[in-house]
């Protein structure tokens, strides 16, 4: 009788990434073993009976569901909090939920918007309470000249009622998500799991309503010279603090990748601009979607523990207020880095993994490979291979490095804060109900259990430790040796007189932790 009914869905989702060449669907899915998250995904929607993904779309579904992810990762990288938004073709069991978690939504709607009527009738009156009596009774003025009544029990009942009407928002909720989970756990494997979802608003979409991302980097101590000292830990997070704040990130991610979509943008402006009318280029967030897609070939993306670009006029390093136009550091390199720091997590509470560095980093969004170059960075200054000063260097408009990059099996992403759906609607200036992105109860004990069970162990693999600590000794002195031959002290001394003469542009701007309003997803 029809096709099943389609409703816009979050999911919120979790991985281990060590079997999977990152995140983002591939276009050589299958071939030479490249299997993604979303390749697996896709699979297990198409396998729910009555609903779920058609075939129909299963061809260009990215595009035909308006797929959308609020964080992209790379191969080998791990996650706790990634939100899928999407039209999902509900099987009959989950549009029940789903149309019951509709009503319960729109009676709490109802309710939040009689107590904005009556909390503007009373803010009208003059007195909090609607001009009433001590016995709940009175008069008040009301616009158009006419007498309002607003009594004290009034306010009580009506915020009784929203307060029950969300009772039986968050049950609905809590039914449809656990639907959700359980029906499309039966067919992914142990290393993916849905924690749980919800029915947004049509307008919601993961990556435009996530509006700060949270990581994790976690690596053994013994990684640094002297296992983490105090020296090694206050130079580590010392660096990390210059790359707080708002920077251009150019030598920390494929350059030549951003500045190919970036001339594309701007050659789009420009015929805008010709036509007579706005222009209006892709965002930073689009940009690094295309650049992840452009990875997410074959050839890509079993090639990710690379340098950021190649050498530049047979430089590996080099101070140029001078570039050529192809190599300009355009918009689409500035970052928000709204907090970075390290801290030395003691054997007792690793897990059997001994000492470890925990980096925690969180920002409005990051570039491809960024994060893995900020550790590398930060280390190579910890273990005093670099000095502090090439930090500033590296994050300066006119300098070009080949830098390190860390391996990605250490890297999670543990946390996101979303924006509301919508904006409250307001009623007499008094706010209306807030829709939130939020993982029910059950979700959330799913998730701890996933973490525990399943991500704990994966990322305590000894092989995995191992490479980094054998990368750290072996890999990343030989890298800094080639900086410091290819012209890494003539780039820090350039670096230093440029700041004398220009020291208003050498300094980071120091922002806010983010946007207001956003809340994490808990």
């Amino acid at each position: 009788s029809g096709r099943p009914p389609k409703r816009k869905l979050a999911l919120f989702v979790g991985y281990v990434g060590s079997r999977y060449n990152g995140l983002q669907l591939s276009s050589g899915e299958g071939v030479n073993g490249v299997v993604t998250v979303e390749g697996v995904l896709r699979d297990a929607l198409l396998s729910v009976e009555g609903g779920g993904l058609s075939e129909d779309n299963a061809e260009d579904f990215l595009r035909k569901v308006n797929w959308r992810r609020s964080s992209r990762t790379d191969k080998g990288v791990h996650s706790l909090c990634t939100v899928l938004s999407f039209k999902c073709e509900l099987w009959p069991e989950a549009a029940a939920l789903a149309d019951a978690y509709q009503g319960a939504l729109n009676d709490a709607v109802g309710a939040s918007d009689k107590c904005a009527e009556l909390a503007a009738l009373a803010q009208a009156s003059g007195d909090g309470t609607g001009g009433g009596d001590a016995n709940g009774s009175g008069d008040g003025p009301s616009e158009g000249g006419s007498s309002v009544t607003v009594s004290e029990s009034d306010i009580a009942e009506a915020s009784a009622a929203l307060s029950a009407a969300q009772v039986v928002v968050d049950a609905a909720a809590e039914a449809l998500s656990e639907q959700l989970a359980e029906e499309l756990n039966t067919h992914l494997p142990d290393d993916v799991r849905v924690f749980g979802g919800m029915k947004t608003a049509k307008s919601f979409d993961a990556r435009l309503g996530c509006v700060r991302r949270g990581y994790e980097y976690a690596f053994p101590a013994t990684a640094l010279p002297d296992g983490g000292s105090a020296e090694e830990m206050a130079r580590f997070n010392a660096a990390l603090e210059v790359m707080e704040g708002v920077h251009p990130y150019h030598n920390f991610t494929k350059r030549s990748q951003y500045q190919k979509l970036a001339a594309g943008r701007i050659e789009q402006a420009m015929k805008k601009k010709r036509a007579g009318r706005r222009a209006a280029g892709k965002t930073d967030g689009d940009c690094d979607e295309a650049v992840a897609e452009s990875e997410a070939a074959p050839s890509a993306a079993l090639d990710t523990d690379t340098d950021s670009d190649t050498d530049v006029d047979g430089r590996r390093a080099f101070f140029s207020e001078q570039m050529n136009d192809d190599d300009m550091v355009v918009k689409e390199f500035y970052r928000n880095v709204t907090s970075a720091s390290a801290e030395l997590v003691p054997a007792a509470e690793s897990g059997g993994r001994g000492n470890l560095v925990a980096v925690h980093l969180k920002g409005e969004s990051f570039m491809l490979h960024q994060i893995r170059h900020m550790v590398a960075l930060a280390l190579a200054v910890g273990a005093g291979m670099l000095p502090l000063e090439c930090v500033g260097a590296m994050l300066c408009v006119a300098s070009r490095a080949r830098l390190p990059i860390a391996p990605p099996a250490n890297l999670l992403l543990r946390d996101a804060d979303f924006f509301p759906f919508k904006a409250p609607r307001l009623k007499g200036g008094v706010p209306g109900y807030v829709q939130q992105l939020a993982l029910p109860q059950k979700g959330i004990a799913r998730r701890a259990a996933f973490a525990r069970d399943v991500m704990a162990p994966a990322r305590a693999d000894p092989e995995h430790d191992a490479l980094f600590v054998r990368w750290a000794r072996e890999d990343l002195p030989k890298r800094c040796e080639m900086l410091w031959e290819g012209g890494l002290e003539e780039v820090i001394r350039e670096h230093a007189e440029w700041v004398e003469r220009r020291p208003a542009h050498a300094k980071g701007r120091k922002t806010s932790a983010g946007p207001s309003g956003a809340s994490p997803i808990v």
